[in-house]
């Protein structure tokens, strides 16, 4: 934590241009240690670097000696959290480099076991391995990869030594849970949330339950507990003029590997289905001739504009309406699925 004379120094220089250059110079330092070769002790040293950034950060926030004003306030909470990326980003970075799982697999000489019975002869796989791939975080999916075998002969393994209850997260009691969220949550102040505790657990290679993190941030901190619980999404509410002001289009591709692929339209007015079919292909051809259909059966009236994501399928369907309507009108809004409300509740 900085000291009272570190933040005397700091009210009296111009925090958006000498601020700026000291946090862009660690940055570039912690750009040129993760791209030169792997070296832990020039990692740790960073670390320590990023980590003394964010308490100064910190204190300058707080400090009385400094007045910032609302926007300045933001701008170094938000920086202060980029910085906590940094810093998990590199104890991540440290800890994966640290180990190499891959040597236990390389030095392992997958075997077949002489059997009597007819059929292909099983895998000798020692359960020292599978216990040491295990215990570095691996799942069996993974360690099946690594061993190439399939994930079933792995499982048939486990079962046959009896390592189903391995699974992979720490045995570390409530008390020194409590102790490490206490001790984080002192270093980091009280709006830490669950996402950055359990990166921080992750990245002293702990792997923990969500729900043994938010159980101990609840007896830790209760009363920022209970405050985080409290703040809601604020959403904007969805407001158009009149029906066929705006369709709503989208499709369904998760069974495209069967060929099935589902398009689907919706009056954002009424939330009136205008069309929705399952095809056998993800064709603009196919996307424009159900929005036709749709057209002829509303009785030829066109929708005023278009919701649509940015897919080559829906390229036909915006250069019609846009024909039917005018250019430099919006007749048709491409932007994300993800904000493609009204369907995507469908």
């Amino acid at each position: 934590m900085a000291t009272q004379t570190e933040l005397d120094d700091w009210a009296d220089f111009a925090l958006g241009t000498e601020l700026l250059t000291f946090c862009n110079s660690v940055l570039d330092r912690t750009d040129e240690v993760c791209r030169a070769d792997f070296d832990e002790a020039s990692i740790e040293a960073q670390i320590v670097v990023v980590d003394r950034t964010i308490s100064l950060l910190r204190s300058i926030i707080h400090s009385e000696a400094i007045i910032l004003d609302n926007g300045d306030n933001e701008s170094l909470e938000m920086l202060s959290k980029a910085f906590v990326d940094v810093l998990y980003s590199l104890q991540h970075y440290i800890t994966v480099n640290s180990l190499n799982p891959t040597t236990v697999a390389q030095d392992f000489t997958l075997t077949t076991e002489e059997r009597l019975t007819p059929g292909r002869p099983p895998y000798k796989i020692p359960v020292e391995v599978l216990e040491d791939l295990r215990g570095l975080k691996f799942s069996w999916a993974k360690i099946a990869m690594m061993l190439g075998v399939s994930r079933w002969t792995v499982w048939r393994r486990v079962r046959e030594y009896g390592l189903q209850d391995m699974t992979g997260f720490c045995a570390i009691s409530d008390e020194e849970l409590d102790r490490i969220i206490q001790q984080y949550v002192a270093n980091h102040g009280t709006t830490t949330g669950q996402v950055y505790i359990n990166g921080y657990l992750k990245s002293q290679g702990l792997l923990v339950q969500r729900r043994r993190i938010r159980e101990s941030m609840a007896r830790v901190d209760p009363q920022n507990t209970v405050l985080r619980w409290g703040i809601t999404v604020s959403r904007r509410v969805y407001r158009v003029p009149w029906p066929n002001s705006l369709w709503h289009l989208d499709g369904h591709h998760s069974l495209i590997r069967w060929k099935l692929v589902v398009h689907g339209c919706i009056d954002g007015f009424s939330r009136r289905i205008m069309f929705l079919r399952c095809s056998s292909n993800n064709l603009a051809e196919t996307v424009l001739e159900l929005f036709l259909d749709a057209i002829s059966k509303d009785g030829e009236r066109w929708p005023s504009r278009i919701r649509v994501d940015k897919g080559v399928e829906n390229v036909l369907v915006c250069d019609a309406i846009v024909q039917a309507r005018g250019e430099g009108r919006g007749s048709f809004i491409a932007g994300p699925s993800t904000h493609n409300q009204r369907i995507e509740r469908l």
